[in-house]
Protein backbone atom coordinates (compact mmCIF):
# COMPACT_ATOMS: atom_id res chain seq x y z
CA UNK A 1 0.00 0.00 0.00
CA UNK A 2 1.22 3.12 -0.84
CA UNK A 3 -0.31 6.83 0.42
CA UNK A 4 -0.44 9.79 -1.86
CA UNK A 5 -0.39 12.67 0.75
CA UNK A 6 1.24 15.79 -1.40
CA UNK A 7 0.38 17.43 -4.88
CA UNK A 8 -2.18 16.94 -7.89
CA UNK A 9 1.39 17.42 -9.84
CA UNK A 10 2.69 14.17 -7.73
CA UNK A 11 -0.32 12.08 -8.07
CA UNK A 12 0.15 13.14 -12.01
CA UNK A 13 3.97 12.17 -12.65
CA UNK A 14 4.21 9.20 -10.05
CA UNK A 15 0.84 7.33 -8.61
CA UNK A 16 1.10 5.14 -11.76
CA UNK A 17 4.40 3.49 -10.73
CA UNK A 18 2.82 1.54 -7.60
CA UNK A 19 -0.23 0.53 -9.63
CA UNK A 20 2.03 -1.26 -11.99
CA UNK A 21 4.45 -2.56 -9.15
CA UNK A 22 1.70 -4.69 -7.58
CA UNK A 23 0.80 -2.13 -4.85
CA UNK A 24 -2.62 -0.23 -3.77
CA UNK A 25 -2.56 3.12 -3.66
CA UNK A 26 -4.48 5.47 -0.97
CA UNK A 27 -4.81 9.08 -3.01
CA UNK A 28 -5.57 12.17 -0.93
CA UNK A 29 -5.27 14.69 -3.43
CA UNK A 30 -8.59 13.77 -5.61
CA UNK A 31 -8.29 16.78 -7.17
CA UNK A 32 -6.09 15.21 -9.72
CA UNK A 33 -9.06 13.00 -10.83
CA UNK A 34 -10.56 16.13 -12.44
CA UNK A 35 -7.81 15.13 -15.03
CA UNK A 36 -9.86 12.73 -17.48
CA UNK A 37 -6.46 11.42 -19.48
CA UNK A 38 -4.68 11.03 -15.38
CA UNK A 39 -8.22 9.11 -14.27
CA UNK A 40 -8.27 7.23 -17.17
CA UNK A 41 -4.59 6.12 -17.10
CA UNK A 42 -4.60 5.61 -12.87
CA UNK A 43 -7.69 3.35 -13.47
CA UNK A 44 -6.92 1.55 -16.81
CA UNK A 45 -3.51 0.11 -15.14
CA UNK A 46 -5.18 -0.39 -11.52
CA UNK A 47 -7.79 -2.82 -13.70
CA UNK A 48 -4.93 -4.82 -15.75
CA UNK A 49 -3.11 -5.40 -12.18
CA UNK A 50 -5.82 -6.41 -10.35
CA UNK A 51 -4.97 -3.67 -7.91
CA UNK A 52 -6.91 -0.74 -6.05
CA UNK A 53 -7.30 3.19 -5.86
CA UNK A 54 -8.75 4.43 -3.02
CA UNK A 55 -9.98 7.91 -2.50
CA UNK A 56 -10.67 9.09 1.11
CA UNK A 57 -13.69 11.39 1.80
CA UNK A 58 -13.53 14.33 3.80
CA UNK A 59 -10.78 17.28 4.36
CA UNK A 60 -7.88 14.71 5.43
CA UNK A 61 -5.70 17.35 5.99
CA UNK A 62 -7.96 18.46 8.65
CA UNK A 63 -6.06 15.53 10.57
CA UNK A 64 -2.93 17.05 10.59
CA UNK A 65 -4.07 20.63 12.41
CA UNK A 66 -5.92 18.11 14.79
CA UNK A 67 -2.86 16.11 15.69
CA UNK A 68 -0.77 19.71 16.14
CA UNK A 69 -3.44 21.00 18.22
CA UNK A 70 -2.60 17.90 20.61
CA UNK A 71 0.96 19.14 21.18
CA UNK A 72 -0.02 21.23 25.12
CA UNK A 73 2.49 24.61 25.54
CA UNK A 74 1.94 25.58 21.98
CA UNK A 75 1.59 29.82 21.63
CA UNK A 76 1.26 29.44 17.72
CA UNK A 77 -0.18 25.69 15.75
CA UNK A 78 1.24 25.53 12.54
CA UNK A 79 1.78 23.25 9.67
CA UNK A 80 4.68 23.75 7.32
CA UNK A 81 4.08 22.20 3.96
CA UNK A 82 7.22 21.00 1.41
CA UNK A 83 6.49 20.20 -1.90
Amino acid sequence: MVIEATTIQAVQDFANKPLKNNKDIIISSVGAFKDSEITYKLTKTALNNNKQIYIPSGAIGGLDYDTISKFPGRAKKSITYFY
